[in-house]
């Protein structure tokens, strides 16, 4: 890394400071990288087919998969649910697979997988998800 600022600062002849901004990009792409192994694993771990997640604004912070259009439009079904059903715990859907959503603290969970999950197996991927990668649990 050191050898890399060096020849960027030569090439460039900026000052250290502006690199900051590509410093943060990379950071950024790490940390995407490392959620996305964490949720792999997560998923051959709970025997399900994929696990999106969500902010409480729609926004994905995390996936298993590469297509997220099921977990946009989880995140639009949920929002929708809990507007009409404030007491929903969970909702789950049943196309081809089963797609649970739910909502622990500031995520939303959008799981795909063969057959329905409890609550509890819900949970317990939730916990993980945010134990492992190091999010507040609520």
């Amino acid at each position: 890394m050191r050898v890399l600022r060096k020849l960027l600062n030569k090439l460039l002849a900026v000052d250290e400071e502006e690199h900051d901004w590509a410093r943060e990009i990379i950071r950024n792409h790490i940390e995407v990288k490392r959620a996305e192994n964490i949720l792999e694993h997560l998923k051959r771990k709970h025997y399900v087919d994929a696990i999106y997640i969500l902010d409480l604004q729609g926004n994905i912070v995390g996936s298993s998969e590469e297509d997220v259009e099921k977990a946009l439009l989880g995140g639009a079904i949920y929002a929708y649910i809990v507007s009409e059903l404030p007491d929903s715990r969970a909702i789950m859907v049943k196309e081809k697979n089963w797609y649970m959503i739910y909502r622990r603290g500031r995520y939303i969970y959008v799981i795909r997988a063969p057959s329905h999950l409890s609550l509890a197996e819900m949970y317990a991927i939730a916990r993980d998800a945010e134990k492992v990668i190091g999010w507040p649990e609520r």
